[in-house]
């Protein structure tokens, strides 16, 4: 009677022992449950680093906070953009993270849009003077870190601003020097067919009974868009009164100075 006593006994025991067990592990998931209910919606339930087997809430990455109130967006780019994106870069923030760009006048050496710190990318300069008629006509292109900037051509004058210019952002542009018909002079006349453009050259003669007193007979189309070095003077010849001739009648109308005059012998 006694051992069956002594048995039950130790069943009883091991039987509210085993229910103990239960109970704790239930009231130990229970609070791991409620610690990671507790946790924000941008934040993880993790093991303790302790060892303890208990949970905590930590946000996610992106973001700053206690981990259960609080996980607000984290600006990586307020660190900036040189420095967590490297050289020439624009960073951008976004909710939980952030990309990277390159500046203008910059190409990534990955060949996409965006890319993310420390992927090897880099931002090289773009040599925008490989495109063909950036300047535009007589625009000569001069590359920089970075942006480029055009300056005209000999024979072109800027338009609408000064050198050097951007003909993205300014409204300046180069125009093919032009001076026009070459002038006029008097009692002379243009001996050769000259152009109008910068370089131009037109030389000029004096009319038949006319002849070069002084100056220079030749004009050049010069960088101001004038015609330049031209300062021919042409007079008429003046040959004075005939000489008298012995024994003869000088026929003459003492007007016309280029007039070729004849004697006539006397009857004596």
């Amino acid at each position: 009677m006694e051992q069956m006593s002594w048995k039950m006994f130790i069943v009883t025991k091991a039987f509210l022992l085993y229910l103990t067990s239960c109970v704790f592990k239930v009231r130990v998931a229970g609070k791991l449950a409620d610690v990671c209910a507790t946790c924000h919606v941008n934040a993880t339930c993790d093991d303790k680093m302790d060892g303890s087997g208990g949970k905590v809430c930590n946000c996610m990455y992106g973001f700053l906070g206690n981990g259960i109130t609080q996980c607000q967006d984290k600006d990586e780019c307020q660190i900036g953009a040189g420095k967590i994106c490297g050289d020439h870069t624009v960073c951008h923030n976004t909710y939980g993270s952030f990309y990277c760009t390159c500046l203008s006048g910059y190409s990534p050496s990955n060949n996409l849009v965006i890319f993310i710190p420390n992927d090897g990318t880099q931002c090289n300069d773009i040599d925008e003077c490989k495109v063909q008629g950036i300047c535009g006509e007589g625009g000569w292109c001069t590359n920089m870190q970075g942006d480029f900037n055009c300056r005209c051509q000999v024979g072109y004058k800027v338009q609408n601003g000064s050198q050097p210019f951007h003909p993205h952002h300014d409204k300046a542009f180069c125009k093919a020097i032009n001076c026009g018909q070459p002038p006029s002079v008097t009692y002379a006349v243009q001996l050769s067919e000259a152009g109008t453009r910068y370089g131009s050259v037109a030389k000029f003669g004096c009319l038949e009974g006319f002849f070069q007193k002084h100056g220079n007979n030749t004009a050049v189309c010069g960088e101001k868009g004038v015609w330049e070095g031209l300062n021919l003077v042409c007079e008429e010849i003046d040959c004075g009164e005939p000489p008298a001739l012995l024994h003869s009648v000088m026929i003459w109308n003492k007007l016309t100075k280029t007039w070729s005059g004849s004697g006539s012998g006397e009857r004596g």
